[in-house]
């Protein structure tokens, strides 16, 4: 099963800090699946869970989760629709 934003977002510690740089640990998720943003800047995160969901991340990278459309593709897709 793939680990999208929400799955990301429910394992995270859901402080809305700030701490990682993001608005929330929304946008967090947000980040780390689509744009690649590190999960170890999330620094409320134990080094165990970390690595679990580090893993989960990777795996859905290798099945092709997570990555933004470049602006060519985006714009092409817009004028298929």
């Amino acid at each position: 099963m793939a680990y999208k934003v929400v799955d990301i977002y429910r394992d995270l510690p859901l402080t809305n800090c700030g701490d990682c740089g993001r608005g929330s640990c929304f946008a967090f998720a947000s980040a780390v699946y689509l744009e690649a943003f590190p999960l170890s800047k999330c620094p409320h995160l134990a080094p165990e869970r970390l690595a679990e969901m580090q893993e989960k991340v990777d795996r859905g990278r290798e099945e092709g989760d997570g990555r933004k459309p470049a602006p060519s593709e985006q714009a092409l897709q817009a004028l298929r629709n």
